[in-house]
């Protein structure tokens, strides 16, 4: 995450790297053996989508790449932390790669 996301959340009394824990477990979390990660907006087709790859790049926004093993695509996350300390995501944008 940048420095001034950074700040953001140190000025909200989060520990920036907690919250980039917190968050990635989050969305790995939500990866299945028998079932599609339900953040990604597709259907595996050589196996079952899954979240491998995270970048937060600031307090609210995330970038995240998924695999069935054959297939991949990106993901375009808006996250919130709740007063409560409870994460929720949304995706906003998602790319499947069509292969060559």
């Amino acid at each position: 995450a940048n420095e001034e996301a950074l700040s953001y959340l140190e000025n909200r009394g989060l520990d920036p790297s907690e919250v980039i824990a917190k968050v990635e477990n989050e969305l790995i979390n939500r990866n299945r053996a028998d079932a599609d990660n339900d953040l990604v907006p597709y259907e595996g087709m050589n196996g079952h989508f899954r979240i491998n790859k995270i970048k937060l790049l600031n307090h609210k926004w995330i970038l995240a790449s998924f695999t069935d093993g054959k297939y991949w695509g990106d993901l375009f996350l808006i996250y919130e932390i709740g007063e409560d300390g409870k994460i929720s995501v949304t995706t906003k944008e998602a790319l499947l790669y069509t292969p060559n």
